[in-house]
């Protein structure tokens, strides 16, 4: 039996969500939350909880990022699926880092629902539906990424690494350059090598790239 816990800000889609995974063989939702801290609150009574959905936008208290961050230190055998509305690749990428599984919309339909869960439970990643879900299967899932990632890792200098680590957050270059103590220029030179030794179109590539390698 997969046993989920639901935690979202709106009442109508726990109540929604639970319905439908209580319909499904083999899950069961033992217990739900409006709010981050009741979340925590619950986990920390030790209640077996095999997979957290949680949404990540809850603005009354604490939201699915600081939750996310919590179950990553303390309960890392709490897998996280993420249910939102969000598109957001960054949004999506710190929660991979956070240590989330998966991500589906709120407007999933229950076959899916069910694939997700179980996908996650099983240890897999789960990313359909969103943009760059592709690219994310392939910097999370495969294993010839990994070693090919390895290598591709260890062509970069020190300060090609440093700034790669900085293009895989949200600050915008100009940002990145004062707090590297470099000029724009360079920094540009920089991103364009970075781009080159990694065959990455975009900021989003180097970021998954950098959570591949556990560098973010």
């Amino acid at each position: 039996m997969i046993k989920l816990m639901l935690c979202d800000d709106h009442a109508l889609v726990l109540h929604g969500l639970e319905k439908i995974i209580n319909s499904f063989n083999g899950m069961q939702v033992v217990a739900t939350a409006t709010s981050g801290e009741d979340a925590l609150g619950v986990i920390n009574t030790g209640m077996q909880i095999d997979i957290l959905l949680l949404d990540i936008g809850m603005p009354n208290g604490m939201n699915g990022y600081e939750v996310a961050n919590r179950l990553n230190l303390h309960y890392p055998a709490i897998k996280v699926l993420v249910a939102t509305q969000t598109t957001d690749p960054l949004a999506i990428l710190w929660m991979i880092k956070l240590g989330a599984k998966g991500f589906i919309s709120k407007n999933i339909q229950p076959p899916q629902l069910k694939d997700a869960i179980e996908n996650v439970y099983q240890g897999n990643h789960f990313f359909k539906d969103h943009n760059n879900s592709n690219q994310y299967r392939v910097y999370l899932n495969s294993a010839a990424a990994i070693e090919l990632n390895k290598k591709t890792a260890s062509s970069l200098t020190v300060k090609e690494m440093e700034v790669a680590r900085m293009m895989a957050t949200d600050k915008p270059y100009k940002e990145i350059a004062s707090i590297l103590k470099l000029s724009e220029s360079t920094i540009e030179s920089y991103r364009q090598t970075i781009f080159k030794k990694l065959n990455a179109a975009s900021r989003i590539e180097v970021a998954l790239f950098m959570v591949r390698m556990g560098l973010f």
